[in-house]
């Protein structure tokens, strides 16, 4: 009987050593950057077969090469149309929503601010903040904000007592519309005085 016994612990034995064989790889021996072949064996891969070498960059390091990268990238982006939601969806994806980003500047500030419409592409936003500079001639800052759209709002604050607005008449997707600047008495009548309330910025997010 004991020698069944040996017998049948030598058959376990011989299944427990083919098993490990299909568990337990080979030590490897080769070293830098491996690749397989799908069928469980490993060796060095080779530059400029298996993997791009730092050499095979080297024509596109110029500034000619990079200026044609450039370009490639941003015609391709001109080709692409987003709708208001994919931009957004954009903006979450790498976590710029909430961060106000600056969409004009008035590069006079100190000029008179007529009526006129600041066209730009608000596609995507919910919200401006318009920064309104107190005069030509004062440069006290107030800012306001506005969904997108919105229609009809004026900005109002204080100045030399006196009660003075810049009416915001619409902001679209398309841009923000202005119109004159007007300084309130205290019967409720106005006059207009485009030297006073000069948007400076507007930021979108």
């Amino acid at each position: 009987m004991a020698q069944y016994d040996k017998l049948i612990n030598l058959g376990l034995l011989s299944q427990f050593l083919t098993k490990a064989k299909t568990i337990f790889a080979p030590k490897i021996t080769d070293s830098g950057i491996l690749k397989g072949d799908g069928a469980g064996n490993v060796s060095a891969a080779t530059a400029g077969a298996d993997y791009l070498a730092p050499n095979d960059l080297t024509p596109y390091r110029t500034a000619a090469a990079q200026d044609e990268i450039d370009a490639g990238l941003v015609s391709a982006a001109a080709a692409q149309s987003f709708s208001a939601a994919q931009q957004q969806q954009a903006r979450e994806n790498i976590g710029a929503v909430g961060e106000w980003t600056l969409m004009w500047e008035n590069a006079s500030q100190t000029s008179v601010f007529e009526a006129q419409t600041i066209s730009l592409n608000l596609s995507g936003y919910t919200e401006i903040k318009m920064t309104i500079r107190a005069s030509t001639s004062n440069a006290g800052e107030e800012s306001f904000l506005y969904d997108i759209p919105h229609t009809g709002t004026q900005a109002f604050w204080l100045a030399a007592g006196k009660i003075n607005s810049r009416v915001l008449v619409s902001v679209d997707a398309s841009g923000v519309t202005f119109s004159g600047s007007r300084i309130y008495n205290t019967y409720g009548s106005y006059s207009i005085d485009n030297k006073i309330g000069v948007p400076i910025r507007i930021y979108a997010r």
